[in-house]
């Protein structure tokens, strides 16, 4: 999968946790709520790749696509 595709993949989760907050507590969906939740979606999206490419790579050649 690639970075495009994650991004997406991330950008339609935290839209769907939006959506799924304003029809479920319609009264407290305000902006704040709205914006702290793409905030707060986006960091552990970013914490998530930094994790994933320090430890993803670990005991690989890089060479681990190619078929021999």
């Amino acid at each position: 999968m690639n970075l495009f595709t994650r991004a997406v993949i991330v950008a339609l989760v935290i839209l769907s946790i939006i959506l799924t907050a304003s029809a479920l507590f319609p009264e407290s969906t305000s902006e704040t709520v709205i914006l702290s939740i793409l905030g707060d979606g986006a960091a552990i999206a970013a914490f998530a790749a930094l994790g994933a490419g320090v430890f993803g790579r670990r005991g690989s050649s890089g060479d681990d696509w190619v078929k021999r």
